[in-house]
């Protein structure tokens, strides 16, 4: 049935109607279909989706012939929206909610190429999105905002002589806090991130270190401090290989690379590959703080001439000290992040499936960031652990594991994390070109499994 708007109504829809708008001073429209009046609450609102003004309606009742109003279902059961204002405002927040969660397609992009290379700069950036300058910088700013990015270097720490370590610790019927935690582990410059989980396990660490003697000492450390010798724990120390995504390099770590700055001496005329000049180890240390910092501003901070740091940052990449500048998540806007370790009982088995793993493994979601933020082969039980971003529920995500790895799910143990004592980890959507997995499919002439997934 057709409705309009009516300009000449009966007196007693008239009346009711004035009285309505008094009392609720609100802008309102009457809509008549066939013989019945209805009354509309309408606001207008810029819709960036049309760049233009649009109104927002929202029915609130009916007025009978004899004046009397009946109100809309949903404004008697007293619901949350009780005004136009208060429905523009929900709306834009679920909008807003979901544009978050999945953003759109050039958003995605901007986030797959600041994570493979955080000092790009924004006329180029504008230029392969085909914006404005000014409208990539709204987007970068905002993205930064919603997720709180930050730019840092993605280290290398095999040319340093540095090798990956993973610890699960167990606590008997006594724990420390995490305070006490945060307190202790924060001094060892080794560990670049402890985890308090929820599971068979109290706590995972990643470490770095360049030989098992000062694992061990770093551990002993730790263990012997106190009050940590008032809590009994289990230590598993394992290996970890073949690691995939990448975990934010604690300053304090940085600061322990000081050791490898060379100064020429008669015992030492020339440098080893894995020293530093005095120069790089600067600038390493600064980008890995403000990865994003101009060249111009660090050459001033560090006293050094023009161009300078531009070129030692191109040193650092060329001998593979550093990888790239990359993109930090610190609000990916998960619900929770999740640690899966995965048990390979039959490592045949598993190589049958190897190569459509890396592919599923490295291919882009929807959402903002990668599927998992740190993968990685372990020794110790035999197999591989993931850290991955939750938005659902741990077991939809067990199952998913369980699908990509093609392993039973009486072989994966699950962990929820639920606190970080130290260190940060290391969201972004890294495209998959920057993988050494998706190399390793290049190699092996597998890169079509990409396409699959």
């Amino acid at each position: 049935m057709p409705s309009h708007r009516v300009k000449e109504v009966p007196e007693a829809i008239r009346v009711a109607f004035e009285g309505l708008k008094k009392k609720l001073n609100s802008h309102l429209s009457l809509v008549k279909i066939g013989d019945n009046y209805y009354v509309n609450e309408t606001a207008t609102q810029f819709s960036e989706e049309k760049n233009k003004k649009i109104t927002v309606s929202r029915y609130i009742g009916k007025i009978e012939s004899d004046g009397s109003f009946t109100e809309a279902m949903h404004r008697k059961k007293e619901t949350r929206v009780k005004s136009i204002r208060e429905l523009i405002a929900a709306k834009k927040l679920e909008e807003d909610s979901n544009s978050i969660l999945y953003p759109d397609d050039i958003d995605l992009k901007l986030l797959e190429m600041l994570s493979a290379n955080g000092r790009e700069p924004v006329a180029e950036l504008s230029k392969v999105l085909g914006l404005s300058q000014a409208a990539c910088k709204y987007r970068i700013q905002r993205l930064e905002k919603r997720y709180g990015i930050t730019y840092t270097v993605e280290v290398g720490p095999r040319p340093f002589n540095f090798f990956r370590y993973v610890a699960f610790v167990r606590f008997g019927r006594d724990k420390p806090d995490i305070e006490t935690l945060r307190k202790v582990i924060g001094k060892e410059p080794l560990v670049q991130l402890a985890l308090s989980l929820k599971g068979p396990h109290d706590l995972f660490l990643y470490m770095l270190a360049e030989n098992t003697q000062l694992l061990e000492d770093a551990i002993y450390r730790m263990r012997s401090e106190l009050p940590m010798t008032r809590y009994k724990a289990y230590w598993n120390v394992t290996y970890i290989s073949y690691a995939y995504g990448y975990l934010p390099t604690r300053q304090e770590f940085i600061e322990l690379l000081k050791e490898k700055v060379w100064h020429r001496s008669k015992e030492h005329p020339r440098r080893i590959p894995d020293q530093l000049l005095e120069r790089e180890y600067l600038v390493l240390s600064e980008l890995n703080k403000d990865g994003r910092i101009s060249f111009s501003d660090l050459d001033k901070r560090l006293n050094l001439n023009p161009g300078a740091s531009d070129y030692t940052y191109n040193r650092l990449i060329e001998k593979g000290m550093i990888k790239r500048v990359t993109i930090n998540m610190e609000k990916p806007q998960m619900k929770y992040p999740a640690l899966f370790v995965v048990k390979q009982p039959d490592i045949n088995a598993f190589n049958i499936h190897r190569n459509g793993f890396m592919a599923k493994l490295i291919a882009l979601p929807k959402t903002p960031a990668n599927t998992t933020a740190l993968f990685g082969d372990i020794g110790a039980p035999y197999g591989f652990v993931f850290v991955m971003p939750i938005y659902t529920n741990t077991e939809s995500a067990t199952k998913t594991v369980a699908d990509l790895s093609k392993q039973s799910i009486k072989d994966i143990r699950d962990y929820i994390v639920t606190d970080t004592i130290i260190g940060t980890l290391g969201f972004r959507r890294a495209p998959p070109e920057m993988t050494n997995q998706h190399k390793y499919l290049m190699k092996n002439q597998q890169l079509k499994e990409i396409g699959k997934f």
